[in-house]
This record gives structure tokens, C-alpha cells and sequence, in this order.
């Protein structure tokens, strides 16, 4: 038996020694989810007599993490939205700015009635969260990725107007018209990927790498989106949104909103059709 704050400290000197990054918080994530108590009742309670099954069980999750995997992937979920996800290595992992797109199709469902489309739905915690919020409307979710379908699908949970299915961008959509579409396509110019952190690395290469500019999906989809949308949401990388913008004038779409992220980068372009 070893005590779980005796545990605790030699976690963290040990992810502190191997340099990963947010060392306590990882500790604190991995160590609540397998005591099954919450973050801040680690310092608050007494500390706990963990049998070797459990200790093990942590023992190797921080061995993984010292490795840099990223916690959610050792977890197999992660939050969004303010609620929990399941995900795998199969996706990427819910970022923050994305919920600026989750911003931006709330402020647009309310005068909705048509179907809306989640293009490049991953895990589909962007689909997800709109369902649950406007039960009244049809939502779709698309990935060319089968076994990211298959998490999807399991956070799909019981929704009844949400549907996903796999595709390569608007190649055999389900519709032939959406009221809104969602595109959370990889960005990312190839060359910058190996440069970024450890984690990053374990995430899938597909969700991540936008060829040489970060923009070959983004530019493949737009002439695709024409016609066959009233709206249109983008997430678009750093630097990118001149090029999106002429992108989208070139094939008939407005642009009527633009959202920075928490760096004041252009992260959301919101176009509408003039057709």
C-alpha cells in the first residue's frame, strides 16, 4: 500500500524531471479521474491508502504522460463545451478556439429551420453540442475517417436529430441544400508540424496537416460549398484569413462576421451565399 499524496509528489517531481509540460495539472487530471474525486479534493482531504492495482494503474498513466502523450488521450476523453467527450487517437483533441465556432452557430440556429452540416466532424463535439441545444433541427455530422466515426458515434449518445456518416468533404452529401455549414478542416502547413510540441505529435496527422500552405481542404471545399449553403463557418489558422476571405468572395459567399481567439488572431469566418 502507498499513501496517494506520497504518490502524488513523486508523480509530479518525476513529469517535473522529463520536462512535459503542465506537470500538476496532469497529475491532478490523471490522479482524480482514477481516485474518482475531484481536483481540488486532492489537497482537501486526507490523503489515501492505494491498493498496488490502483497505484499501478497511476503509475502507468504518469509513465505515459512522462512519455508526452497527451492526458486526454491517456483518459480517453476530454471536456468541451463544459461537457465530457470521448476521444481516442483517432481525433484530435477539442481546442478552446474551437468553441468559438460553437459561438458562432448558436448565434445563427435560432433563424434556422433547414439541416445543418459539421464538415470534418472528428469527434463530434461540435455536432454534438448543437443537437443537444436545438432538438428541433436536423444536424449532420461527415469525417473521412471511419474510426473517428466511430467515436462520434458514441458521443452522439441518444440524439435523435443527429446523423453521422462518412465522406470526403461534399462528395455524397446526404442533402442537396444545408442551411449552415460547419468546416473545422485541418489548417496547419505540413512543414510547421514536426516543429510543434510532443503532444501534437501523437495526435492524427490527417485532422492536422493542410499541405504546404494550410489551406489545400479549405480551398478544395469552398467551390464545393457554393450553391448548396446559406451560411457558411469556418476555423481557419494563424495568418490565413486574407486568403480565406478571397477564397470565399471568388465563389459567391459574403463575409458577415470575422472572431478572434484569446490571441486576437483570426480564428472564425462567418460567410453567407449571395446566390
Amino acid at each position: 500500500m502507498i499513501e496517494s499524496r506520497q504518490l502524488f509528489k513523486k508523480a509530479l517531481r518525476y513529469l517535473e524531471e522529463k520536462n512535459i509540460e503542465a506537470p500538476r495539472l496532469s497529475c491532478e487530471l490523471i490522479f482524480s479521474d482514477a481516485l474518482q474525486i475531484d481536483r481540488l479534493a486532492l489537497y482537501t482531504t486526507p490523503s489515501l491508502s492505494l491498493e498496488s492495482k490502483t497505484a499501478d494503474l497511476i503509475w502507468g498513466r504518469v509513465e505515459r504522460r512522462a512519455r508526452g502523450e497527451p492526458v486526454a488521450y491517456i483518459l480517453g476523453y476530454s471536456l468541451f463545451y463544459g461537457e465530457k467527450f470521448y476521444i481516442s487517437p483517432a481525433v484530435l483533441i477539442p481546442r478552446p478556439e474551437t468553441e468559438f465556432v460553437v459561438e458562432s452557430a448558436m448565434e445563427l440556429l435560432p433563424r434556422l429551420t433547414g439541416p445543418i452540416l459539421d464538415i470534418g466532424t472528428g469527434s463530434g463535439v461540435i455536432a454534438v453540442t448543437m443537437a443537444q441545444a436545438y432538438p428541433n433541427l436536423s444536424f449532420y455530422g461527415t469525417d473521412i475517417c471511419s474510426k473517428a466515426l466511430q467515436i462520434a458515434e458514441k458521443n452522439k449518445k441518444k440524439l435523435k436529430n443527429l446523423f453521422f456518416y462518412q465522406d470526403d468533404l461534399l462528395n455524397k452529401p446526404p442533402c442537396d441544400f444545408f442551411e449552415l455549414m460547419i468546416a473545422n478542416l485541418p489548417y496547419l502547413p505540413s512543414e510547421i508540424i514536426p516543429q510543434l510540441s510532443p503532444e501534437i505529435q501523437f495526435e492524427p496527422r490527417i485532422a492536422l496537416d493542410g499541405g504546404e500552405d494550410g489551406l489545400k481542404l479549405i480551398r478544395k471545399f469552398i467551390p464545393q460549398a457554393k450553391n448548396r449553403c446559406r451560411y457558411l463557418i469556418l476555423e481557419i489558422g494563424d495568418g490565413q484569413f486574407l486568403q480565406v476571405k478571397q477564397l470565399l468572395v471568388d465563389h459567391g459567399f459574403s463575409v458577415i462576421q470575422v472572431k478572434k481567439d484569446l490571441s486576437q488572431m483570426e480564428r472564425v469566418v462567418i460567410g453567407k451565399y449571395r446566390g
